[in-house]
């Protein structure tokens, strides 16, 4: 199974990871609700050293450090994120298994700007068996 996420989450192969997907529902202006989901964000958890590698969106920020009239994060100044995630985040999704290949690729849009994007690709190896997250 190949799983596509945006950003850097380099896992040696071998080790073993938890990739879980969420959807937020937020409360609308005008008292409706809308729900997102974002299939190439979720959260990557490398069980043998505990780091979790997370998405901004499925927390609260407080503030979003943004480069004069571009909205682009900044890495001038750290964004200030909860350590929990946000009210109405909830799991839609999960695997469970063996690395079997990573890949880490960046890839810079055209243009004037030439902003970077950066997406690892992570393939589970199979027979991991059923997992208990699904």
């Amino acid at each position: 199974m190949k799983i596509v996420v945006t950003g850097h989450v380099p896992i040696p192969v071998g080790h073993r990871v938890i990739v879980r997907w969420y959807e937020k529902t937020e409360k609308g202006l005008f008292g409706g609700k809308s729900t997102e989901t974002h299939p190439l964000r979720p959260v990557v958890e490398h069980v043998e050293t505990g780091i979790v590698y997370s998405q901004s969106w499925l927390h609260d920020a407080v503030s979003i450090p943004t480069v004069e009239g571009e909205g682009v994060e900044s890495s001038s100044r750290p964004l200030d994120v909860s350590d929990s995630l946000s009210a109405g985040v909830k799991e839609i999704r999960a695997v469970e298994g063996a690395v079997a290949s990573c890949r880490v690729v960046v890839v810079a849009f055209g243009g004037s700007s030439d902003i970077p994007m950066t997406q690892t690709e992570i393939t589970l190896a199979e027979g991991n068996g059923p997992s208990p997250f699904r």
